[in-house]
């Protein structure tokens, strides 16, 4: 398929797909439309049948309440009363059946018009007014005067408001009103109608319902149920013909009635339809369209690729004279002009070659009489470089000889160099130990010296304290003798006491405490003499252990001159030994960088001796190359001479 045709069949695939896929979706819209618009019309012609309902029962219930108020019919003067109700027939002319009131026996009493008078005690609506109901609204019943379907409306009398109930007033009214209200509806496919409480037929525009078996029965169909049950809303189903249509209900307050509208399903779709044909034909126009628009694009779209193909064909068969048109500045325009500038380049490629092939062929002939000579004159250098490179051999084997004698002396200076290094070390430590040693022996100096005076203080305090000690001894000896003398005294006493009789009781109990404390004295003293005594003997002892100690510190004093004093000896010694050391150091040091400067010069001379030996003889294999090289150079010049002829053969085919 050319790509044209595949250009147009894109655009339209992109076009098409989406227009297709919008008017299925809005087929299916229309559809749903069209039911939606059905049902809220359905439900508008159900609500327009409901509303006349519910205004024709009020109306008509409302003449009935009224008459149930009105005197003359309390008065129940059956004459009287047979005038308003011909009057009220005016007023509400759907009881065709006439308007009936009737007693509380259930006797009709009388009634408008000429119709006979029954006793109607059994019906249910009678029964409830009588019971009291207000409005009675009775189910659809069949009249026997005229067998039509009719229903009964009905209303309590009252002798007086809030009174008892005397009678019952009720009028009848057939379905002819409901059936001319559906039919009035029932246009443009739709049929409404209605159903009663019990949900069987009692108002249809299309059906004959004379008679009650002519009823169809709904109740059992789902819309009704649902509609029974006081709902509303649409459903769609079949009816009793098998039509598929559109219901919609509702359930009129007032009666209990369910009051429908219906539309066949095809009337709907119908509409539907029309609005698909419309869209079916408007897509097609709109397909054309872009059928017609796809394809004038592809064709302007692939022309300048067109183009750039014929221009590319024309190239490969050496037609260098021709140019694109461009046309544009997209993505094909800009390939226009790159094809364009690559032609410019070509011809100027092919021009250079025609014109340079043929002085490439003139210089392949020089290019190899001159590799001939070259050849020559790299025999002779090789054979030279071979010679030097014999001699600068022998002297790096010598130099090589030289440098590992110097290298073993350099070893023997580095030990020598290493080992007055660690004697320079120890020297140094041994000095700083010495400083540190000799402040230390005059710290102890002074600490023992201060330890001699805290112990001659000491002893002296020693002393002190055993003259003191001694003297408390004498007092302990005077206390004592004191203490016996006024012992001795209280014993007088007592005795002087004793003798006076009562009168010297007083004097005796003075005399017995004093004799106590006499006593108690003496006691103390005793401990006084013990604790003296023992005190005497340790002062004694401490001052016997202090003169030994300050002895000792006398001697350790001693001791430390003479050590501080040998400390000072070796410390001048090392102080004196360094300095050489350090000298001995530097002029090793000294020799060992004029020996890394020998052997430096010498490996320099021995590498470079190295280096001229290899670089001759990689300049005799270079020769030897060269001498191969020119060869083959010649040869390629031969062969050169042969390609550009070739050359200029192939390029005759382009035409610039």
């Amino acid at each position: 398929m050319r790509l044209k045709n595949k250009l147009a069949l894109l655009l339209l695939t992109i076009c098409a797909v989406p227009l297709i896929l919008s008017s299925v979706m809005s087929i299916h819209s229309t559809f749903e439309n069209e039911k939606a618009h059905a049902i809220e019309r359905n439900s508008a012609l159900s609500r327009e049948v409901d509303l006349e309902i519910t205004s024709l029962i009020n109306h008509n219930m409302g003449t009935l309440k009224l008459l149930a108020q009105d005197p003359v019919i309390r008065s129940m003067n059956t004459i009287e009363i047979k005038k308003v109700l011909e009057e009220a027939l005016q007023v509400s002319p759907e009881f065709k059946s006439g308007i009936v009131l009737t007693n509380t026996s259930g006797m009709q009493i009388v009634r408008s018009g000429d119709g006979t008078l029954n006793n109607i005690s059994d019906r249910q609506f009678y029964q409830d007014a009588l019971n009291g109901k207000a409005e009675v609204i009775s189910e659809i019943l069949v009249s026997k005067q005229s067998g039509q379907l009719i229903t009964v409306l009905a209303a309590p009398v009252y002798d007086h408001p809030g009174g008892k109930i005397i009678g019952v007033i009720q009028g009848s009214m057939d379905v002819t009103k409901l059936i001319e209200f559906v039919q009035q509806r029932s246009k443009d496919g739709a049929t409404v109608f209605v159903a009663d409480e019990k949900g069987k037929l009692i108002a249809h525009p299309t059906i004959q319902l004379s008679k009650a078996e002519d009823r169809i029965d709904l109740s059992q169909t789902e819309f009704m149920k649902d509609a029974l049950a006081g709902n509303k809303g649409s459903v769609e189903m079949a009816n009793p013909k098998r039509e598929r249509v559109i219901t919609s209900y509702l359930r009129n307050q007032a009666t209990g009635w369910i009051v429908s509208t219906e539309v066949p399903l095809s009337l709907v779709e119908a509409g539907g339809w029309k609005e698909t044909i419309f869209s079916t034909v408007f897509l097609l126009i709109v397909l054309v369209i872009v059928i017609v628009v796809a394809v004038i694009v592809a064709r302007k779209a692939t022309k300048p690729i067109l183009e750039i193909s014929e221009m590319t064909q024309s190239i490969a068969v050496g037609n260098l004279t021709g140019k694109l048109i461009v046309r544009s500045q997209d993505e094909i325009g800009q390939l226009a002009q790159s094809i364009n500038s690559m032609l410019d380049s070509l011809r100027t490629i092919v021009y250079n070659i025609q014109r340079q092939s043929s002085d490439v062929s003139g210089h392949a002939v020089g290019l190899s009489s001159t590799s001939v000579q070259i050849a020559h004159s790299s025999q002779e250098v090789a054979t030279a470089a071979s010679e030097s490179a014999t001699g600068v051999t022998n002297q790096s084997e010598e130099l090589t000889h030289i440098l590992n004698s110097v290298n073993d002396f350099s070893q023997a200076i580095n030990h020598i160099y290493d080992s007055m290094e660690s004697v320079k070390r120890g020297s140094e430590l041994t000095e700083r130990l010495s400083n540190d040693g000799s402040q230390r022996l005059k710290q102890l100096e002074e600490s023992i010296q201060g330890v001699e005076s805290s112990f001659a203080g000491l002893v002296k305090t020693l002393g002190d304290l055993d003259q003191n000690v001694n003297k408390i001894g004498h007092i302990a000896n005077e206390i004592k003798t004191i203490s016996d003398q006024t012992n001795m005294l209280s014993l007088n006493a007592s005795i002087e006491a004793a003798r006076a009789g009562e009168a010297g009781k007083g004097f005796a109990v003075v005399a017995q405490e004093v004799k106590k404390l006499a006593d108690q004295s003496k006691h103390l003293t005793g401990s006084i003499e013990e604790i003296v005594s023992s005190v005497t003997t340790d002062a004694t002892a401490a001052v016997q252990s202090s003169e030994a100690m300050n002895h000792k510190l006398a001697l350790q004093i001693q001791t430390v001159e003479h050590m501080s004093a040998a400390f000072v000896a070796i410390l001048k010694s090392v102080m004196e030994t360094t300095p050489q050391l350090k000298r001995s150091v530097d002029a090793t040091n000294r020799a060992i960088l004029q020996k890394d400067d020998i052997v430096g010069r010498i490996e320099s001379i021995s590498a470079i001796a190295e280096q001229t030996s290899a670089a001759t003889e990689e300049m005799a294999a270079s020769a030897e190359e060269l001498t191969a090289t020119t060869q083959e150079i010649a040869a390629v010049g031969e062969n050169l001479k042969s390609v550009s002829a070739e050359l200029e053969e192939c390029i005759k085919i382009f035409r610039v």
